[in-house]
């Protein structure tokens, strides 16, 4: 008798790979991490999703993406999705995107596969009803990740700094009130440091104005395990310009305003009607998928209809005249934005990561911009950015600036020698190389990324790799990584040294598609670029700044010849791309924003 054969096509929990591990037969896992996790079980084989493939999900779900803010009959199927003048579909969109791709990325594999045996197949919930008439096919049921006590704990603990935070902040937030420039940022909540350099340069350094000032924009509980994402010390920074927390804003206008309850959890009652309505509307089946999706994000959505109704309400009080923010993709910054459009108040989005046709929160039609999915102006790094926002993005040019990178202006600041503590006590022998992490969709993906560029500098004597975790992954995750290979030679940074300071002190970067890769760049170092997909998505091979690897021994041939001096940049290549990407590095890019910024109020 056949034993039947295991087609992984999802992440598994903990709880199913253990039960896996116990099962007899061949297993396809097409999910990197997952592998990584049953190496040590017999038959089992890595089966990456093909190429093909995945260009044939893109195409397909990013279509009838497009397809939402179409008008037929007078109303879209954005329409039906939206509540008061709020289009909610926009805070979703991306998330909608990438869980409906994934799903559809697993019928298409499913479709192509050969069906002369048996298979029992781990894949998402949707396609058991579409392949119920494949006989050979046994689905096991997802498993939910239940932490009961977690999601009460994080409930609790949120509710309770909401309250602490909110009513410290009482007094601030009548100063912010009276400003006119609002700064949106996320705070560092682990060292309660206020990071207006990290993303907004000098631009309060340089003000003489005293018309600007900060918002703290603190997300609620993780609710999956009860961590809250707060730091007691941030209630007592001192700072030189007016600062105030969001939760503040949530708890006076929000939380303690019966109007604004009803507002938000009415929501909820009108999606089911309009959920109803669009049953009767001419819909694709992705397309259906798609709302399914946006449907069970009801309860952020409710929350996000809270946020918009506190800031709508907060901000009709104020005086505030410019909103700028340097996340305004975030679903909670957009709300801050959205309100302050309501409110007549100019909103300006400063470009903070990469903007191209992979990130598809800027991949738009014409009609989602009736729809007003960006603030009113785009204020981006380099005339590449620009042209792709009008290009792949229908935005209107006579809202798309060019400013440069904010941050840029430190490199004028730099010492000529680096002798920070983390980069001195490093033998002078060794060749220092970053690795620039960052969070990706492909889970399996930032793992490989990880593990192949340990292996290869474990596997030389004369290289430190100096790990940068990206503001949004935690240092933990890279600790573990490096005990489970027993590698040597590696360090894990966050926030302890300055960016720039630490890709002047080393030797070269190695990365997948961080924006890091492109300041890398500005420093004339080498660049490696881990291109597992093949698609380039920040263009750093095509413009001849980047060198392309994918496998271990790849990276160890490129670390050798960085160690060797033999690694030649294209001086050529680099002018040209720095010219697209950032402008100009002139040490003046902060005036070029505080100028655009104070200009758009009326007090030039």
């Amino acid at each position: 008798m056949n034993q039947q054969k295991t087609l992984v096509l999802r992440p598994l929990t903990d709880q199913e790979l253990t039960e896996l591990n116990a099962t007899q037969g061949a297993v396809h896992v097409y999910d990197l991490s997952t592998f990584k996790a049953l190496t040590a079980r017999p038959n089992i084989t890595y089966q990456p999703f093909a190429p093909e493939h995945q260009l044939e999900a893109q195409h397909v779900v990013q279509k009838e993406i497009d397809a939402m803010p179409v008008k037929t009959n007078g109303k879209s199927i954005v329409d039906f999705l939206s509540y008061n003048g709020l289009n909610l579909w926009y805070y979703h969109r991306s998330r909608a995107y990438f869980d409906v791709y994934n799903s559809y990325l697993q019928q298409i594999t499913l479709r192509d596969i050969d069906k002369t045996e048996h298979c029992r197949i781990y894949a998402d919930k949707v396609l058991q009803s579409k392949f119920e008439k494949e006989k050979e096919f046994t689905f096991v049921e997802p498993k939910k990740i239940n932490n009961p006590l977690g999601r009460k704990l994080g409930s609790i603990k949120y509710i309770i700094s909401l309250v602490i935070r909110g009513l410290l902040g009482i007094k601030k937030l009548h100063t912010i009130r009276k400003i006119k420039h609002l700064l949106l940022l996320f705070p560092n909540t682990k060292t309660s440091k206020v990071p207006t350099t990290e993303f907004y340069g000098r631009l309060l350094e340089i003000d003489r104005s005293g018309t600007f000032g900060l918002l703290d924009i603190h997300k609620p509980a993780k609710l999956n395990d009860g961590r809250t994402r707060w730091n007691i010390k941030l209630l007592f920074r001192k700072t030189n310009y007016p600062l105030a927390t969001n939760d503040t804003i949530l708890l006076r206008y929000g939380f303690l305003s019966l109007s604004s309850i009803r507002k938000a959890r009415a929501y909820k009652k009108e999606l089911e009607q309009q959920l109803e309505s669009l049953k009767n509307q001419d819909t694709s089946e992705i397309q259906d998928q798609l709302i399914a999706r946006f449907a069970s994000y009801r309860s952020s959505s409710a929350y996000y209809c809270l946020l918009f109704q506190s800031y709508s309400r907060f901000l009709k009080t104020s005086k505030i005249e410019t909103i700028t923010a340097h996340s305004e993709q975030d679903s909670i910054v957009r709300a801050v934005l959205d309100a302050g459009k309501t409110n007549g108040i100019a909103t300006n989005g400063i470009q903070h990561g990469a903007i191209n046709k992979n990130n598809r929160a800027y991949v738009l039609t014409e009609a989602d911009h009736k729809y007003t999915p960006f603030p009113d102006h785009m204020l981006v790094w380099g005339d590449s950015i620009r042209d792709f926002l009008i290009n792949e993005s229908s935005c209107n040019p006579q809202k798309v600036y060019t400013l440069g990178q904010l941050r840029s202006d430190s490199l004028f600041q730099l010492p000529e020698k680096i002798t920070h503590p983390i980069l001195t006590t490093i033998p002078t022998k060794q060749t220092k190389i970053i690795f620039a992490s960052q969070p990706q969709p492909d889970l399996s993906q930032r793992k490989q990324a990880a593990i192949d560029t340990i292996a290869a500098a474990n596997d030389l004597d004369n290289v430190t790799l100096i790990i940068k975790v990206h503001p949004g992954e935690e240092k933990k995750y890279y600790h573990q990584i490096i005990k489970d290979m027993n590698a040597k030679n590696v360090i894990v940074l966050k926030d302890e040294i300055d960016l720039y300071q630490l890709i002047k002190g080393c030797d070269a970067l190695v990365t997948c598609f961080s924006t890091v890769g492109a300041e890398t760049v500005y420093f004339n170092k080498p660049l490696l670029v881990l291109d597992y997909s093949g698609l380039d998505k920040l263009n750093f091979v095509a413009s001849g700044v980047g060198k392309a690897v994918t496998t271990v021994e790849e990276i160890k041939s490129q670390f050798n010849r960085i160690s060797q001096g033999k690694f030649e940049i294209n001086q050529e290549c680099y002018d040209q791309f720095v010219q697209n990407y950032a402008s100009k590095l002139d040490g003046k890019t902060a005036e070029r924003y505080h100028n655009f910024i104070y200009g758009k109020s009326g007090d030039q």
